[in-house]
């Protein structure tokens, strides 16, 4: 109350209206009830008639008969204000105080031919993966994310707070696993606003590339002036360039019969710098350029959005008719006053509950969703919750963990990020539960049980990747010169063997008989990609009985394949320009 008496602007007369009018026709049964109790009072003095009048200074007790009007009319002045207050007067809109959110940085780099020059040592692509690696080693502490891009773009890993899993993913990338040859910036900016669409701060989109264009140019400036975010490039290439190599013999790639040198442009880095919103990061001998990157990215992590004015929420100022019944009803508890009167407030103010249809009235939203809680409709609470904390718990214990997370991800807080914790946790996301739970001890570590949880999550993440080792495919033994054991089929002078034959011990390598026998087993392989099963007919089969080849745990493999179903996907007419480095 205190701050909305604070925060009360001037009198504004053409704003003015009620939020719920229809209250209004309580003034009429009011009239009604004013006019009885006046004709009451007339009422009462006809009887007075019948006294002779000489008698009447010895029978009555002269007073004002302002005794009797002035009960009625704060009775009067009391109901007003409080039909007022309930039909909600107001003149102005709600201020929405602005939300605290976190920016993210988006990590860019090019895969493109033209990476694998070696005017920087080793080459520039290794060279970008180094200083990635530097940033991440020195902790801009926000979401991290990587897009990779060539001819088309693709994402490797959405924003995160584990950046282990980000350098892993690195060793990985090589041009080689990109669908489409070239540099395509048009479908790069695309990903990139796919990426930051629910991203309300302004963010960080840090790109690594050795060579734009300037039409590459004109397009980023757009889209950056467009944008709340800010654009850091890292040129990966020396002033004079170098020759591209095209295959791993060194030789060059060549147009028209010359071999082609790829450089940046320093007229678009001019052009690029002149833009208040893009940045040009030099790359130096040591790391101090990618820990200044990662100091601004820490200075700018949160973000706080402006107070606004509501677009369709006004502030109902009824509290303020409500101060005068206060100070009215003080008056009844003096002497001579008819407190039963009071029992006309009992017909006008009729009880309710949360579950009323006119519960608005009474009670709060949050109010009201926490009796929602309480009786387990945990998702028309969580709907109804304006509370975040609340509306996420609520979520959470509806099993909408989905819905759970993406509340608790706009709280930046101790408690946010212990709750986005346990949210991961049942999403079976460990590696960022574990990374929420270490952030939440980082600013309050004195949160119950916090540790136990940690400790519990490193356990099970270290189950899970024992598992995964149990699974993986033996590797073949190594037999030395020998060749290893070999079948054939029985020829006639072969001894005949029974299932009853005892055999001291196999020799290792030669050949040796089989007796090849009809079986259901099968053999199969990991497939390129998956079938389309539409319209065609399913046969089930035993997975018992079913022989699996090793598959490949190369992680620039694993890459190869996923970027190019992402391409055939989503990019299906996408093909190679003139251009291919």
């Amino acid at each position: 109350m205190e701050s909305i008496l604070k925060n009360i602007k001037p009198f504004n007369y053409e704003s003015f209206h009620f939020l719920r009018p229809e209250w209004l026709w309580a003034f009429i049964p009011l009239l009604g009830i004013t006019f009885l109790l006046l004709f009451a009072i007339k009422d009462r003095s006809k009887w007075k008639k019948a006294i002779p009048k000489h008698l009447q200074p010895y029978l009555f007790v002269k007073g004002s008969k302002w005794a009797n009007l002035m009960p009625i009319i704060l009775l009067e002045l009391g109901v007003s204000c409080l039909i007022i207050a309930i039909s909600g007067p107001t003149w102005y809109k709600k201020e929405i105080t602005g939300q605290k959110t976190e920016a993210v940085l988006l990590m860019t780099l090019d895969l493109s031919g033209s990476m694998m020059a070696k005017d920087l040592s080793p080459n520039r692509l290794e060279r970008a993966k180094m200083k990635i690696k530097d940033l991440l080693d020195h902790n801009p502490r926000a979401s991290t994310g990587l897009v990779v891009f060539a001819g088309t773009p693709h994402t490797v890993l959405p924003p995160c707070n584990d950046y282990d899993i980000i350098q892993t993913q690195i060793e990985g990338l090589y041009p080689a696993a990109m669908p489409v040859r070239g540099s395509n910036i048009s479908l790069l900016i695309e990903e990139w606003k796919e990426r930051l669409k629910n991203v309300k701060a302004p963010s960080t989109i840090l790109l690594f590339t050795d060579e734009l264009s300037e039409k590459d140019t004109d397009e980023l400036i757009y889209y950056i002036q467009n944008s709340i975010h800010e654009l850091t490039i890292v040129p990966m290439s020396t002033p004079q360039g170098a020759k591209i190599p095209k295959n791993k013999k060194g030789t060059a790639i060549t147009q028209n019969g010359k071999a082609v040198i790829s450089k940046m442009d320093q007229a678009v880095l001019g052009r690029l710098s002149a833009s208040e919103q893009v940045h040009i990061s030099q790359l130096t001998l040591d790391d101090s350029d990618m820990e200044l990157i990662a100091k601004k990215v820490s200075d700018k992590l949160i973000y706080q959005e402006d107070e606004e004015e509501s677009d369709e929420e006004w502030e109902d100022l009824g509290i303020l008719f409500v101060l005068p019944i206060f100070f009215i009803s003080l008056f009844w508890f003096r002497k001579g006053w008819m407190v039963q009167w009071c029992l006309v407030f009992v017909f006008i103010l009729p009880s309710c509950s949360p579950n009323d249809p006119n519960a608005d009235l009474w009670f709060s939203q949050d109010y009201q969703a926490q009796a929602k809680e309480k009786n387990g409709d945990f998702e028309a609470a969580a709907e109804q919750y304006q509370d975040l904390a609340h509306k996420g718990v609520a979520y959470y214990k509806a099993e909408n963990y989905d819905a759970a997370l993406a509340v608790f991800e706009l709280d930046s807080s101790s408690e946010g990020n212990y709750n986005r914790a346990l949210t991961l946790v049942e999403l079976g996301r460990l590696e960022e539960a574990k990374d929420a739970f270490s952030k939440a001890q980082e600013l309050d570590p004195d949160l119950p049980q916090l540790q136990s949880h940690i400790d519990t999550i490193q356990a099970r993440i270290k189950a899970e990747a024992e598992l995964r080792k149990k699974f993986q495919a033996q590797e073949v033994p190594d037999t030395g010169n020998k060749e290893p054991l070999k079948e054939r089929k029985a020829k006639g002078e072969d001894e005949e063997l029974t299932s009853d034959t005892e055999v001291d011990e196999l020799p290792d390598d030669g050949e040796r008989v089989t007796d090849e026998q009809e079986t259901d087993i099968q053999k199969t392989k990991e497939l390129e990609r998956p079938e389309d099963a539409e319209g065609a007919e399913l046969k089930e089969v035993d997975a018992s009985k079913v022989l699996m080849e090793k598959i490949s745990a190369e992680p620039q493999e694993f890459l190869r394949r996923r970027f190019k179903l992402q391409k055939e996907k989503y990019y299906p007419t996408v093909k190679e320009g003139k251009e291919t480095w």
